[in-house]
């Protein structure tokens, strides 16, 4: 009796392997497409679980652990995204004016910088931290 089962199963793995499984969207996915809005609520003072009980009340069951983990993975995807598209293109950050209202440079900030980090301005600095040091640099 046991080949009996084993062999429907088997039969039945291999017919559902050879069609797509009937899923919609992933939580993950939905909450990554609207972390722009998730970040403008957070920036707008809503806590997480307001957040939360937002997704439960549109019928979306996720723990708020969950929610947590997929918000903070989606953060670092989209900073991720913004250092490689960055590289001195358009993505760049306008540089806002500074304490006595002076813009320096052209305006534009390197993606360092709108991370608040400050950025090698000599060449000396880059020797330094540089891994493969020459005949010359010892």
């Amino acid at each position: 009796m046991a080949k009996d089962s084993t062999a429907e199963l088997r039969s039945l793995l291999r017919s559902a392997a050879r069609k797509p499984p009937a899923r919609g969207e992933s939580l993950y996915s939905k909450v990554r497409s609207l972390y722009p809005e998730i970040l403008e609520l957070k920036k707008n003072g809503y806590t997480d679980s307001e957040i939360h009980q937002m997704f439960l009340s549109k019928g979306e069951k996720v723990s708020l652990g969950t929610l947590r983990q997929y918000i903070q993975r989606a953060s670092k995807e989209a900073a991720n995204e913004f250092r490689t598209e960055g590289k001195r293109t358009a993505t760049m950050v306008s540089r806002t004016a500074d304490m006595n209202g002076n813009v320096g440079g052209n305006g534009m900030l390197r993606p360092s910088e709108a991370l608040g980090q400050s950025p090698i301005k000599s060449m000396e600095g880059r020797k330094v931290l540089s891994h493969k040091l020459g005949d010359d640099d010892v």
